[in-house]
């Protein structure tokens, strides 16, 4: 295996000085990962993984051959640039290319890679997994259904025939409990979740809080009639509309496609003049953040909307040329795909509310915790339908009982634009979205 990727990147421009091309570039991944699956209260099976990919494009004038592998030895290397020389003779002009980025770079960042995860072996991970299962076991009624707790590390190289090249280290940590409980015959079900660049996961707090979802969802009875009422969303479930809504309408190739509702609204009053919304590439050990994007462009944190003000798309070099501006530094890829702009972390900027506050002032409303469904959400026309798993009745701003089994509907953009009661101060982060939870004024609440 050939784990350096700056030798790989070397071999790739060796081995191009034979054809006869335009301009190039590689993209070289190295990636290493543990996981420690379980199920039916107890470890099912550990997975190593460990590979490195490699991405070439080449462009011969206006044509754009791209082809990707997996690395093992100098051949597969050969192959891979002889494939994507003869598809970059045989395809298309793409009239819309200008070049490859012309300034690549890297800022600084903090907190994107921790040794002790690159070192990590799979006997820690299942003593740690143990301690969560001993959590779960604590009570009598709950059952692991499915668990995972595993790290990586990866290496990213990218190199041009302009004699640029970039390489970055980046680390992930992660795990996620999901329990049945059991209460008169009724079976709930809870999960919870954490991300960290860093090992710092609190594995019993995990488990501890799946748990409570679990016994909560048991307790939960449905909803029997249909009305208007106030909710708020839980940052459980913000997070999954943020995502829906915002993740594949902002970014340049969607405007540029027509699939975007904000095309041809920048400076416009879009949102509550409450709501700022930033993609964060920078933030310290945010996971979306890197000294570089995807095509070896400084990342940075950009503006998407400023109290409700509509400011930014978010442009990779390909999207930037074509309306001749900047790159924001949001190329994505992995070595199987060219580049495409996407978000690196979606974040709502928080209010100075607690969840507890805006409980506390509703008089009669449904607390949002989670929901199935979301997904089939409509980020164009802005409607929001979801079934709801586990929420909370609230009556006179305390919590009387927990409620499921319902749908939930409203538009997204006249509650982002006049629907915002309140937004809160706890920001919960996720892969590319972080958001706080949301006092919304009012949403149709209906038995399924």
């Amino acid at each position: 295996m050939m784990e350096h990727v700056e030798d790989i990147g070397d071999i790739v421009f060796s081995e191009l000085k034979k054809y006869d091309f335009t301009e190039a570039d590689a993209f070289v991944s190295f990636k290493k990962s543990w996981q420690i699956v379980g199920g039916a209260n107890k470890i099912e099976h550990v997975n190593f993984r460990q590979n490195i990919g490699l991405g070439i494009r080449v462009i011969i004038r206006k044509k754009i051959g791209f082809f990707a592998t997996t690395v093992s030895k100098r051949e597969d290397i050969q192959y891979a640039i002889n494939k994507a020389y003869k598809i970059a003779k045989t395809v298309n002009e793409d009239k819309n290319w200008v070049s490859l980025p012309r300034n690549l770079g890297s800022t600084h960042v903090e907190g994107i890679f921790d040794k002790k995860i690159d070192e990590l072996s799979s006997d820690e991970l299942i003593k740690l997994f143990l301690v969560g299962l001993e959590v779960i076991k604590t009570d009598k009624n709950a059952y692991l259904a499915r668990g995972k707790i595993g790290g990586g590390v990866a290496r990213i190289g990218i190199f041009t025939s302009n004699g640029d090249s970039l390489v970055k280290k980046e680390s992930l940590a992660s795990t996620m409990f999901e329990i049945n409980y059991k209460k008169n015959g009724i079976v709930g079900m809870g999960y919870e979740y954490d991300y960290s660049r860093m090992w710092n996961l609190s594995i019993e707090s995990v488990a501890e809080k799946a748990l409570s979802y679990a016994k909560k969802s048991a307790e939960a009875t449905k909803i029997k009639t249909i009305n208007k009422l106030s909710v708020i969303w839980h940052n459980r479930f913000s997070l999954k509309i943020l995502d829906n809504m915002l993740s594949t309408t902002i970014t340049a190739d969607a405007v540029q496609q027509k699939r975007s509702p904000y095309m041809n609204k920048i400076g416009e009053q879009i949102f509550d003049e409450n709501l700022t919304i930033i993609d964060e590439g920078l933030r310290p050990a945010g996971l979306g953040t890197a000294p570089f994007d995807d095509e070896g462009i400084p990342q940075q944190n950009t503006t998407i909307v400023e109290k409700g003000v509509l400011r930014n798309f978010l442009y990779d070099t390909y999207t930037a040329n074509k309306d001749k501006c900047k790159s924001t530094g949001n190329a994505s890829r992995s070595y199987k795909s060219l580049p495409r702009p996407s978000p690196h972390d979606i974040v709502i900027k928080p209010g100075t509310a607690t969840l507890e506050d805006m409980i506390c002032n509703i008089s009669e409303g449904i607390l949002i915790i989670d929901t199935i469904g979301e997904w089939l959400s409509d980020p164009v026309s802005g409607a929001i339908n979801a079934t709801v798993t586990l929420g909370a009745y609230i009556k006179k701003g305390e919590i009387k009982n927990f409620v499921k089994g319902f749908i939930v509907s409203g538009n997204w953009f006249e509650i982002a634009k006049s629907g915002i009661r309140t937004i809160g101060r706890d920001i919960r982060h996720d892969l590319g979205v972080s958001t706080p939870s949301i006092w919304i004024d009012k949403m149709v609440i209906a038995s399924d």
